[in-house]
């Protein structure tokens, strides 16, 4: 077990090499609607609105946009400054799982874990995004860390630290809470009498229940918040795999040196044996979570990379037992092979969309006496990212705004006589869809696109496309 000084040195490098990686090119990829999802609820709205937002809907991401409204209010809403926390939560998961792999074996496989969380492309990627996945990482981790000190210790007060730490998990999301099993996958074989799992079920249950009630709102809001999801298939566990291996030509290498850990000999005295316990956080999360959506779907990758670090654990010890002149070229390799998807998760095409784009659009080109119809109103997201864009601009089809609405994006009319009598208040009409594809016949999206697209009234006078649809604008006829 690592101590002295190594043991302060090694979480720090890792940190620092994960700020390092998660501010490379941090602006580069586009704000696309799910981080403007977080500003609609932190940013644009007050205390009370939010509690209120998060009373209808998200309440599984309510800590966290409690903290962003805090961090814009001082920080302000710039892609760097939303994106910042997600950065440090990254630099703290990668420090901790150095601890960690510090505290169970030794230096060498604590640098090693920790280096790996840092290059993750899949953790890199979430790094660099308006949401709380690598927070989620981040408290897993910490949570992980102080079950092995409770252990370790078997004092009260560890015990109690660690049930905090839980309902911390509970609270940034609450499928975080799948690291409970892995955490007694571990303690099941730790050496001394079955007391501690009394213990650790004593704190985790504690800590599940302070976050218990919010659990039956969750299930209330279900169907606004997975509905898209659908059941997984083989193609979502082949991605799953390229997300934890660091890309597709890593998948074989990791599973290889995954078995190789095995072979490592772990300290009695850590008492945690971490092969277990990095094999169970790396595979039960989202076997867990795969196999529950084969009932309903709730599986998505980005729910579950919080067990990347059992994988960087599993990896770090397969390379120790490897003699260093095998080791050093073997990771060296590896983090190469990470470049790759690194550039990819970087580029405007890591995005499904650009909603900035689209208010650069219309900033540029509107008038006096303008008007804007969003075709699907998850799009309306897009004028909390940029409010002065769109100031001044009334939307044709809203009914209540966000705030008053208690939602993301507001609530519709739905009575075309409205929205021609508004519609007959301006001059021109900025049309914002999300692709070229056509709504469904009788819905509220063709009805939109007949009075516009397909219409007689209204000629078409400028087209623009930006990553993930297209900016019409129309002028009457």
């Amino acid at each position: 077990m690592t101590s002295g000084p190594a043991r302060r040195a090694v979480p720090a490098l890792a940190a620092a090499a994960a700020l390092a990686v998660g501010l490379w090119r941090i602006t580069a990829p586009p704000l696309w609607r799910d981080e403007a999802a977080t500003l609609s609820a932190a940013a644009t709205r007050s205390l009370l609105d939010l509690l209120r937002l998060l009373g209808n809907i998200d309440a599984v991401h309510g800590l966290y946009y409690l903290f962003m409204h805090a961090w814009t209010a001082v920080f302000g809403t710039g892609d760097l400054a939303i994106r910042l926390p997600s950065v440090l939560a990254l630099a703290g998961a990668a420090a901790t799982v150095a601890a960690l792999g510090g505290r169970l074996a030794d230096a060498r496989v604590g640098m090693t874990a920790g280096l790996l969380v840092a290059v993750s492309p899949v953790l890199s990627r979430h790094a660099q995004e308006a949401r709380q996945y690598t927070v989620t990482t981040a408290l897993a981790a910490v949570s992980t860390y102080l079950l092995v000190r409770a252990v370790q210790e078997r004092t009260r007060r560890r015990f109690a630290i660690y049930a905090a730490s839980v309902t911390l998990v509970g609270w940034i999301h609450m499928f975080t809470l799948l690291i409970l099993p892995a955490h007694l996958a571990a303690l099941w074989t730790v050496r001394g009498d079955r007391a501690v799992l009394l213990r650790w079920a004593a704190a985790a249950g504690a800590g599940a229940a302070v976050f218990s009630p919010i659990l039956p709102l969750a299930l209330r809001q279900r169907a606004k918040q997975v509905d898209w999801i659908t059941a997984p298939d083989a193609a979502a566990v082949m991605r799953l795999l390229e997300a934890f291996a660091g890309g597709r030509i890593l998948i074989v290498p990791v599973l290889v040196l995954a078995a190789a850990a095995w072979w490592w000999r772990p300290d009695p005295r850590a008492r945690v044996d971490l092969r277990i316990l990095a094999t169970a956080w790396a595979v039960l999360p989202p076997a867990l979570l795969l196999a529950a959506s084969l009932i309903e779907p709730i599986y998505w990758l980005r729910y579950v990379i919080f067990a990347v670090p059992g994988v960087a654990l599993l990896v770090a010890l397969g390379l120790r037992v490897l003699p260093w002149w095998g080791a050093v070229p073997a990771l060296a390799a590896m983090l190469a092979l990470t470049v790759p998807m690194h550039l990819q998760v970087r580029s405007p095409e890591s995005r499904v969309d650009d909603v900035r784009q689209v208010a650069r659009i219309i900033a540029e080109h509107r008038r006096p006496g303008d008007g804007l119809v969003f075709e699907e109103e998850i799009y309306r997201r897009i004028t909390a990212a940029e409010p002065k864009a769109f100031a001044g601009l009334p939307d044709l089809t809203v009914d209540r705004p966000a705030a008053d609405a208690a939602d993301l994006q507001g609530s519709e009319i739905s009575d075309v006589s409205i929205l021609r009598r508004r519609a007959a208040r301006v001059r021109r009409v900025w049309y914002v869809d999300r692709s070229d594809l056509e709504g469904a016949p009788g819905s509220w999206e063709r009805v939109k696109e007949d009075e516009f697209r397909r219409s007689t009234k209204w000629r078409r006078v400028g087209r623009w496309q930006f990553r993930g649809g297209t900016v019409r604008l129309y002028e009457r006829r």
